[in-house]
């Protein structure tokens, strides 16, 4: 069954103090160009970039291979852009990952490894037991995921079928989000003292 991968790249980053984090460099690349390049290395296709808060600047960033779609409703929440990014692959592939376009080192392996535990459930990430993003859905939960309101994240989804659900155990620095400066800062750090 063929995945695609949902990059949800459209927030606010309202906690960067007006600077759009997904542009910001980190180890000699902008964070959104790492994780759009770590889906197309995937076995993921299509790649779909959702778009929104400075849109164009961000798209500026992206590989080729991508697909770019704009959500024009960004500033409703998180689930607005997920429904963008479900509409944009439904009949398309069998399921789909969702991924933050803000984590810089997550690797193409371990969106593969969300693939293969997912079939026709549901695949996340996790460090310690807990649910974390990104997470693999097949298309049964397509509706549930266009469904979701207001700044609801995909691990919502998640949450209500844990029985259906299957953790994927990953590195943490795959997690890190660059949701902060102090985030930001932290990614740049470890770029440099890991080589990543």
């Amino acid at each position: 069954m063929r995945f695609a991968a949902v990059v949800l790249a459209a927030g606010p980053s309202s906690r960067m103090g007006g600077r759009q984090k997904l542009v910001e460099e980190v180890g000699g690349r902008s964070v959104v160009r790492r994780v759009a390049e770590a889906a197309l290395d995937s076995r993921c296709r299509p790649v779909v970039v959702v778009l929104g808060n400075m849109a164009e600047r961000v798209r500026a960033e992206l590989p080729g291979g991508v697909e770019a779609v704009v959500n024009p409703d960004w500033r409703s929440g998180m689930s607005s852009s997920i429904r963008r990014g479900v509409e944009a692959v439904a009949g398309r592939a069998g399921g789909a990952v969702i991924c933050p376009g803000d984590m810089p080192f997550i690797r193409p392996e371990t969106l593969d490894r969300l693939v293969e535990a997912c079939g026709e459930g549901i695949a996340y990430c996790t460090v310690t037991g807990e649910v974390r993003s990104p997470a693999a859905f097949s298309s049964a939960f397509f509706g549930e995921l266009m469904a979701l309101e207001g700044d609801r994240g995909a691990k919502e989804v998640v949450l209500r079928h844990l029985d259906l659900a299957r953790p994927v155990r990953v590195d943490p620095v795959e997690l890190l989000d660059v949701d902060s400066p102090e985030g930001l800062e932290l990614a740049r750090s470890l770029a440099a003292r890991l080589n990543l």
